[in-house]
């Protein structure tokens, strides 16, 4: 609020045609749950706890987390308990960052076991061109999961560090 912004379309590069416009689609609307314990979630021992969401599917839970990465030197845990009975189904992780507006720059995401140990096929980093998901990994038996998220950098160019993540576990 009381701030002005700048919206830049890159253009891919291509003659222009006749109709060579951008549709561009803008609302507002609410967040996911904001990350609270920014000054004791950057220790994998200590992570904050992320809630399970209000949607479900049928033998599922989705959890949600939008949070802050200031200086890109931060490190967010959070600890996902897996539901009863889910814990031998499979995890899908999907965040934004840079492709969401923000300045962060090599957002990682990097799904762990309670003992901190990664979690296989557990780990991406977004970039300009490609979101960061990781699609119906094995839970494995794990009761509790550990979601750890950082940067490389920050974009001197881009003042916001927010990043929004969402989770679904299902059989």
């Amino acid at each position: 609020a009381g701030e002005t912004y700048l919206l830049s379309v890159k253009h891919p590069g291509t003659t222009a045609g006749d109709n060579d416009f951008y549709f561009l689609n803008h609302r507002a609307s609410s967040d996911n749950p904001l990350e609270t314990a920014d000054t004791t979630n950057n220790d994998v021992k200590t992570p904050e706890t992320m809630q399970p969401g209000q949607g479900s599917v049928a033998g599922g839970t989705y959890f949600f987390v939008t949070g802050d990465i200031a200086p890109a030197t931060d490190i967010d845990h959070f600890s996902i308990a897996v539901p009863s009975g889910l814990d031998n189904g499979k995890i899908t992780v999907a965040c934004s960052a840079q492709r969401a507006g923000s300045g962060l720059r090599g957002f990682e995401m990097t799904l762990m076991k309670a003992d901190g140990t990664k979690v296989s096929g557990g780990a991406t980093i977004e970039s300009e061109a490609i979101g960061s998901v990781l699609s119906q990994v094995a839970i494995g038996g794990e009761k509790t999961l550990i979601l750890q998220l950082k940067a490389d950098k920050q974009d001197p160019a881009v003042s916001s560090s927010f990043y929004r993540c969402g989770v679904q576990i299902v059989k």
